[in-house]
C-alpha cells in the first residue's frame, strides 16, 4: 500500500483537547509534546490500520486519555501497523487500559526514560499482536494487572533497566497466552506487585 500524506503535530505550550486522536492513520504520523497539556476524552491511537506508522515523543507537559492503543492492527492481514511512544519527561495518565500491539498485525513499543506513566486499570503488552516496553528510568504505575502476551497470537516483552515499576499483579504468558518475557537488567530497579 502506498500513502502520500504525512501528518505532524508539535505541542509546546497551551492546551489541546480532542475526543479521539489518531497519530498515523493508514499512513505515517508523528506527535511531539514539549510542554502544555494534551487531553483526550475518548481514545488515543498511535499507528492505526494496515500500513500505518505513528510516533509520539513526549519531553514534558501532561498527557491524559481514557484508553490508549499503540500499534492497532486493524486490517493487519494486509500490512503491519506500528506505533511507538518515547517518554523523556512529563506526566502521562491513562485512565483505564493501555494496549501495545493490539490485534493481529499490530506492533507497539514504549520507552520510558524519565517522567511518570500511570495506568488506571490494566496494561497489555502483546494483545494478539507484538508489544515491547523498555523502562530505563521514571516511574510506571499500573493499578491492576500488567499482562505480557495475552493470547496465543501475541508476543510481549518488558525490559526493566531502571526506575520504579509498581503493578497490582504481573502475568507473564497467562494460560492460553503467546510468548511473554520479563527482563530485569540491573539491581537498582524496583518492582512491586503480587
Amino acid at each position: 500500500m502506498a500513502f502520500s500524506g504525512v501528518g505532524t503535530y508539535r505541542l509546546e505550550f497551551g492546551n489541546l483537547t480532542a475526543g479521539s486522536e489518531f497519530i498515523g492513520y493508514a499512513g505515517p504520523g508523528s506527535f511531539s509534546q514539549v510542554g502544555g497539556a494534551n487531553k483526550v476524552t475518548d481514545t488515543l491511537v498511535i499507528g492505526f490500520s494496515a500500513g500505518s506508522s505513528g510516533t509520539y515523543h513526549m519531553i514534558g507537559g501532561h498527557l491524559q486519555a481514557p484508553q490508549e492503543f499503540i500499534g492497532y492492527g486493524f486490517l493487519g492481514f494486509l500490512d503491519l501497523s506500528t506505533g511507538s511512544f518515547s517518554q523523556f519527561g512529563g506526566d502521562h495518565v491513562v485512565d483505564s487500559d493501555l494496549n501495545l500491539g493490539f490485534q493481529s498485525g499490530g506492533s507497539g513499543t514504549y520507552h520510558l526514560k524519565l517522567g511518570s506513566l500511570s495506568v488506571g486499570n490494566d496494561e497489555f503488552i502483546g494483545s494478539s499482536g507484538i508489544g515491547a516496553f523498555t523502562q530505563s528510568g521514571g516511574k510506571h504505575t499500573i493499578a491492576n494487572t500488567l499482562t505480557l502476551a495475552q493470547d496465543s497470537g501475541s508476543s510481549g516483552t518488558y525490559n526493566l533497566e531502571g526506575g520504579k515499576l509498581s503493578a497490582g499483579n504481573i502475568q507473564i504468558q497467562p494460560p492460553g497466552g503467546g510468548t511473554g518475557t520479563f527482563n530485569v537488567m540491573n539491581t537498582i530497579t524496583t518492582v512491586t506487585g503480587d
